[in-house]
């Protein structure tokens, strides 16, 4: 993710590429989703976060 003036985003660009990122969301219950890209050429999909000790691992 960019951060310019204290705002973090990620670039989608017209030639099909983003920046490479990882959003976690978490709802009030504590259930959470993760929607990752790992490289600049790949989509955005929804991945499986991992359990440790009954809270989520940092990737």
């Amino acid at each position: 993710m960019d951060q310019k003036d204290k705002d973090v985003f990620l670039a989608f660009t017209p030639y099909g590429t983003v920046t490479p990122g990882l959003i976690r969301l978490t709802d009030r219950s504590g259930r959470v989703l993760e929607v990752s890209c790992p490289s600049v050429t790949e989509t955005f999909s929804i991945v499986e976060p991992k359990l440790t000790s009954g809270r989520y691992a940092a990737r």
